[in-house]
């Protein structure tokens, strides 16, 4: 069993570089994903971030993690590409 905030580290961090991690007898293994697919949105106007993550079924968090260029969620601009896991 992980400590909850080197779990909480290893969800925010690795899916961002495509990786994934499982725990092996006490050993952390990290390993990249074989295939991750993403729809592409494209943002329109008066598009919000939590509008987007809930009209795909996912949270605002994960479309921050897929979209690290994503530094202020409030600025999304009109024809903007966004990673929808």
């Amino acid at each position: 069993m992980l400590n909850p905030t080197v779990r909480e580290l290893l969800d925010t961090v690795l899916p961002v570089h495509g990786l994934d991690y499982q725990v092996k007898n006490g050993t952390i293994v990290i390993a990249k994903r074989t295939e991750e697919t993403f729809k592409l949105y494209t943002v329109q106007r008066g598009d919000t971030l939590a509008a987007i993550a809930q009209k795909y079924s996912v949270s605002v968090d994960d479309l921050k993690i897929h979209n690290p260029e994503l530094t202020d969620p409030s600025g999304l601009s009109v024809g903007q590409k966004l990673r929808i896991p």
